[in-house]
């Protein structure tokens, strides 16, 4: 595969070939120095080499890997991958590059808000706004900032939510096919989620189409099922590739249970195996309420019904990364 478009350019530089490379090195898992947190893609790929000049790179991958686009994306500079330690430090506590009209000028911990301003070595057409200022906000303020007039925009996408913003005078409400999706992530690095026919029964447990309907609960639109991970289903090349694994099979999710060795102790209670309860987490932030509760608490109890035992954890907000998703483990 042939990429000949490195497009952007750092601080006024345009990009190299050498960027890809040391991003290779620094996230394809194979020097436990850089500590990646994901590897997929990078891990995949066999060979880095220069095209026919400094903005054309060649990827040669061992394996397939289908989302191959995402991995230029972002590109940054090869001084900031170059060593375990600029890959560690470079980034804390400020921006070191920018590839963009604006740049970061400054960080208020306090108020937990971001000033970016115009960047002078940008070279395309210069911005009409002096400044973007970015306040960090649990999601159950983002309604209440947005009607008192603090931000200038909010989701209106859960039905509490829109229900609050469809009578507000001078609010402009819009609806279109969102490119975004609520993901059910897994843990399968410990636990019972480490056993492959757990994590299928997990699946198979889950009726997908009912988080959608609470999803679209008073909404103007209604929510699909995504049957694929890389198109949604306004998108030309999207096929629904959920196979046998996209619709709730309770029968089939037990058969999977009983053939990994956890026991059915009858309905309404946990199997067990070994002694140990079949248990999983559902990691929530902390102020997870309305529409991702009414979820989470559906999700409790369809699984709850093929004897595998969830229990509903919080976490500060600041530390939930997995925005919109559900977290079992």
């Amino acid at each position: 595969m042939e990429d000949p478009t490195l497009a952007g350019g750092v601080e006024g530089q345009p990009d190299d070939q050498a960027y890809f490379a040391a991003q290779w090195k620094a996230l394809n898992g194979r020097d436990e120095r850089f500590a990646a947190a994901d590897t997929s893609g990078y891990a995949q790929i066999s060979e880095v080499a220069r095209g026919a000049d400094d903005q054309e790179v060649t990827v040669t991958f061992g394996t397939p890997y289908a989302d191959w686009q995402r991995l230029f994306d972002p590109l940054l500079p090869a001084s900031l991958n170059a060593t375990p330690e600029s890959f560690a430090k470079a980034w804390a506590g400020t921006v070191p590059v920018t590839a963009n009209a604006f740049r970061i000028g400054s960080y208020d911990r306090p108020a937990q808000t971001i000033t970016a301003g115009p960047d002078p070595n940008w070279w395309g057409r210069k911005s009409k706004l002096e400044r973007i200022i970015y306040w960090a906000l649990d999601g159950s303020g983002q309604v209440d900032a947005y009607l008192n007039k603090e931000i200038d925009y909010t989701s209106a996408a859960s039905p509490e939510s829109y229900q609050r913003l469809r009578g507000d005078k001078g609010t402009d409400i819009r609806i279109g096919a969102r490119w975004d999706q609520v993901a059910l992530s897994l843990n399968g690095r410990r636990g019972p989620l480490k056993d492959v026919r757990v994590r299928q029964a997990v699946m198979l447990g889950v009726d997908r189409s009912a988080p959608a309907k609470v999803a679209g609960k008073d909404l103007p639109f209604q929510p699909k099922v995504l049957g694929n991970h890389f198109f949604m289903p306004n998108q030309e090349g999207y096929q629904d590739n959920s196979g046998g694994f996209g619709k709730r099979d309770t029968a089939r999710a037990e058969q999977l249970l009983d053939a990994a060795g956890w026991r059915d102790n009858g309905p309404g209670k946990p199997r067990t195996k070994d002694g140990r309860q079949l248990t999983l987490d559902y990691v929530l932030p902390s102020d997870t309420a309305g529409l991702a509760m009414d979820q989470a608490k559906l999700t409790q109890q369809m699984l709850g019904e093929i004897g595998v035992a969830v229990e509903l954890r919080k976490v500060p907000s600041n530390d939930y990364l997995l925005a919109d998703a559900g977290w079992l483990k």
